[in-house]
């Protein structure tokens, strides 16, 4: 998407901080395939890697995800405010977790014991502590 709009549109501007910063769809592409060229030399990202990023919210932030995603992989978003044993924790849970995705309109069909799967088998049950717990999310509060 961001190739396209650079392509259509290479001077308008796709990202602003006002009074300080703004970068139009080329030079973000740019920015963007130059960053992701380095995750995957100099990180050795490979297509469906979980990256981990603890960014505040900033356009170094944009860049990144986009070149993850431009990379093939998966951007791991983490709270910047977490303390340091959180992220000793995180790195156990994201260790090899599946992409958990389902296609619109693709119907999960029963796994073993009747459990819903999806269609690569059955669905995985994980508890908090244990392992992977699922995606990420915000704690409530």
């Amino acid at each position: 998407m961001l190739k396209g709009a650079a392509a259509d549109f290479p001077s308008r501007v796709a990202v602003a901080v006002p009074g300080r910063l703004e970068l139009t769809h080329a030079a973000l592409d740019a920015l963007v395939d130059a960053a992701a060229a380095r995750l995957v030399a100099d990180a050795g990202v490979l297509p469906g890697h979980v990256v981990p990023l603890s960014f505040p919210n900033t356009v170094e932030l944009v860049i990144m995800v986009l070149a993850i995603v431009r990379a093939r992989g998966v951007a791991a978003l983490l709270d910047p405010a977490y303390t340091q044993e959180k992220f000793r924790v995180l790195p156990l849970r994201l260790r090899g977790a599946p992409p958990h995705h389902q296609r619109r309109g693709q119907r999960r069909r029963a796994g073993r014991r009747g459990q819903a799967g999806s269609a690569t088998g059955p669905r995985r049950r994980h508890s908090p502590g244990r392992g992977w717990a699922g995606p990420l999310r915000r704690s409530p509060g």
